[in-house]
């Protein structure tokens, strides 16, 4: 089913959250007379977004219709990535024991594509997973394969996400999607322009982390100089050296640059994307160009047009 009727549409993706979200609000009522498509929406759909300009689209969004709202004699449609069908599927209660992280994936993932096959939701989702810490003891109880992944992302930090087909499981700011090219000069609006130049030696930062390795004995990862500024973060599972200090470093380095911070606002072109590098160019100043990892995103659709306002992280 193609919406007859539209009045906006607002996209949001974030590295640092689960999953991607979209919002649709379209009228319910023409000339006083109910609109018919407004019944055949419902929960469980699967929603297809595609925004450009002079029929040239591009796919901005992919997932399916997490709930559906009539108010006021309008219809609001919110969205959920693919992870929405995560939700659906409820891990049996048990423990695992000596067990990797790609190992808990491919356990859950596996009730997921049962639950994608059994439902005629399409083909099943493959595995892409760049951690390799472990598990003494993992339990599940009354968990859902949403609920594992939300564990998942709050423990290591990890981007998540889902693309042709693959459930990807990476480090932000070491693994990008695309490059956008933007120029202060061009195609970067001046209205919404909240970025802030920063020097990395204006803050002093030490950063912490600790774990138990997979014999339950305590391993630390730091970064930076003791006296400023500090972020300590206690993580579970069995780690090793290596991954946490992948983990201290990305979350140091986010905080720590010489750069730009903040958002911009752009149009529909060029397209960007969480987890993109945008690369930012300025004629008056060159010693300001520089390449950006995107943290996120939001596009917003109206009759007013389409705007895309970025935020970026760390200079990569």
């Amino acid at each position: 089913m193609v919406l007859p009727l539209l009045t906006s549409v607002k996209i949001r993706k974030d590295v640092k959250s689960l999953s991607d979200t979209a919002t649709i609000i379209c009228p319910a009522v023409s000339h006083f007379h109910p609109l018919a498509f407004v019944q055949n929406v419902k929960k469980g759909q699967r929603v297809s977004i595609a925004l450009g300009y002079d029929d040239d689209n591009r796919q901005e969004f992919d997932g399916f219709v997490k709930s559906v709202a009539l108010d006021d004699n309008q219809l609001t449609i919110e969205c959920e990535d693919p992870l929405y069908v995560f939700r659906r599927v409820d891990i049996p209660n048990g423990e695992k024991t000596n067990v990797t992280l790609k190992q808990l994936l491919d356990y859950v993932l596996g009730e997921v594509n049962a639950y994608i096959r059994s439902e005629g939701l399409g083909e099943p989702l493959n595995l892409n997973c760049l951690y390799d810490y472990g598990y003494k003891t993992f339990r599940f109880v009354n968990a859902t394969a949403y609920d594992f992944m939300d564990q998942i992302q709050k423990e290591g930090k990890p981007n998540i996400f889902i693309s042709g087909g693959v459930l990807n499981i990476v480090p932000q700011y070491t693994h990008t999607n695309g490059v956008a090219r933007y120029s202060m000069q061009r195609n970067i609006c001046r209205d919404g322009l909240k970025l802030k130049w920063r020097d990395e030696t204006d803050k002093d930062l030490y950063v912490e982390v600790k774990a138990k390795d997979m014999n339950g004995g305590e391993i630390t990862a730091t970064v930076g100089k003791p006296g400023g500024e500090t972020i300590k973060l206690n993580l579970p599972g069995g780690r090793d050296k290596a991954s946490l200090q992948t983990i201290a470093g990305n979350l140091y380095k986010s905080q720590v640059y010489t750069g730009y911070e903040g958002s911009f606002k752009g149009w529909l072109v060029p397209f960007c994307d969480a987890g993109y590098v945008a690369e930012i160019t300025d004629a008056a100043n060159e010693l300001r160009s520089g390449r950006y990892y995107v943290e996120a995103v939001e596009v917003s659709f109206s009759s007013a047009g389409g705007v895309r306002t970025v935020r970026i992280g760390a200079c990569i």
